[in-house]
């Protein structure tokens, strides 16, 4: 690996957040202003990859949580829960902690939905003793994911409701856990809760993983079980790895490494077929994340599923131009570092450009990577100028932060706002 060491958590991007420059953030401000006002309106296909932008940059920009106040109050007001915007901007002035979050928290779950699964997803991490009556009353709700939510966000405010819980799983619809899975349990997950959360969820998590039939839903809730002190997800991932269809066995192997990274990658070599079943999302979306959450331990197994990724030349997809970065950072190949690097010269998209500059800042090219990103601080596409303006944001911040981590790579270029 080289370059220096480098920060890849919240506080330090906090940090960065306070010494962020305006003027860099000012043509990402105007576009995102102008897409939202239009996407508001009629819902355009690229309310997603909008919403997830919005969410690596709120935290930089008070122009930008100007505009998401004004936005979810609005949504708010229609009641319109099924909308990105409405829960990439909620959960990021919450985050945030801007106290117009809160209030906009507080009144979505004052109406008659609370607000949907988001409002109370958002209600799980906002510690505020006024949430407490809406969420009792939600938590009586008839609509059974209603109910489950409530108890989730009632639970990390300290309320003792395992037993409740108990009880609504067995009633949440198969055609619910998408849902159930990508907008409540994945932020407790990536957030860390703490343990004694985790171990008041078990049991109602044990009920759904034994119905569940998507592997990457299921680790997402074996995952929070297990950090609880709960053994039974990996007793069940270890049993699987030895019993049933053989094609299940490697899936079941790297679920139990999931649990316990120290034990290794038990010899399974990573698919694109097995990588994507163990994704939370859809199977169709062909989510890499497990590949590289692979190598981020420099798991052996994952090496030649990487170097297979970067045989063809040049580097055509963002993919691969990953997966050279982490050739040279975590299993020490620094001939893929030109890889990395030159597709930001070779490539028609400017996307992939901008992606490889976010790459030559991580591998130490810090002067090559700010002069790519200054050349697409203008640029029309909005993954291109979402990656640029990050660079352009580690290079003033205070102490080395990382650019291209798995929550930014998912969101500014998958354009998942989860």
């Amino acid at each position: 690996m080289t370059g220096e060491p480098v920060a890849d958590d919240l506080l330090a991007w906090h940090r960065m957040a306070k010494g962020g420059d305006n003027a860099v953030l000012a043509q990402l401000e105007r576009r995102i202003a102008t897409e939202v006002e239009a996407t508001i309106a009629t819902r355009s296909p690229d309310e997603g990859r909008l919403a997830a932008i919005v969410r690596v940059m709120a935290p930089f920009s008070a122009t930008l949580r100007n505009h998401l106040a004004s936005w979810v109050k609005e949504l708010v007001r229609l009641e319109d829960w099924t909308r990105e915007l409405y829960s990439a901007g909620l959960r990021s002035l919450v985050e945030c902690e801007d106290k117009r979050g809160a209030a906009l928290l507080a009144a979505a779950l004052k109406t008659e939905e609370f607000g949907g699964v988001t409002a109370l997803s958002v209600a799980c991490f906002a510690k505020d003793a006024s949430l407490m009556p809406a969420l009792s009353r939600a938590a009586t709700s008839s609509r059974t994911l209603t109910a489950f939510a409530a108890e989730v966000a009632r639970i990390c405010h300290g309320e003792h409701t395992g037993p409740r819980l108990f009880g609504l799983a067995p009633r949440i619809k198969e055609s619910n856990r998408i849902s159930l899975v990508s907008d409540l349990l994945l932020p407790v997950a990536g957030r860390g809760v703490d343990a004694k959360v985790c171990a008041g969820l078990a049991d109602a998590l044990n009920v759904l993983c034994g119905s569940e039939r998507h592997l990457g839903r299921w680790l997402v809730m074996a995952e929070i079980a297990h950090r609880g002190g709960d053994p039974r997800p990996m007793q069940e991932a270890t049993l699987r790895t030895t019993t049933g269809p053989d094609s299940a066995r490697a899936g079941w192997s790297l679920c139990a490494w999931a649990l316990a990274p120290a034990n290794g990658g038990k010899g399974v070599r990573p698919t694109t077929e097995l990588v994507a079943r163990l994704s939370h999302r859809p199977s169709a979306d062909r989510d890499a994340s497990f590949l590289f959450r692979m190598a981020e331990h420099a798991v052996p197994e994952a090496k030649p599923m990487l170097e297979a990724l970067v045989r063809a030349r040049p580097l055509g997809d963002e993919i691969a131009v990953r997966a050279a970065t982490e050739l040279v950072r975590r299993y020490g190949r620094p001939a893929y570092a030109a890889e990395a690097i030159e597709a930001s010269r070779v490539s028609s998209s400017e996307a992939l450009r901008a992606l490889s500059a976010a790459c030559s800042w991580e591998l130490g090219e810090r002067e090559r990577a700010v002069a790519d990103a200054t050349a697409l601080s203008e640029s029309e596409d909005l993954t291109a100028l979402g990656w640029s303006t990050l660079v352009l944001l580690a290079s003033r911040a205070k102490e080395p932060v990382s650019v291209l981590s798995a929550t930014n790579f998912r969101r500014v270029q998958c354009g998942w706002s989860e």
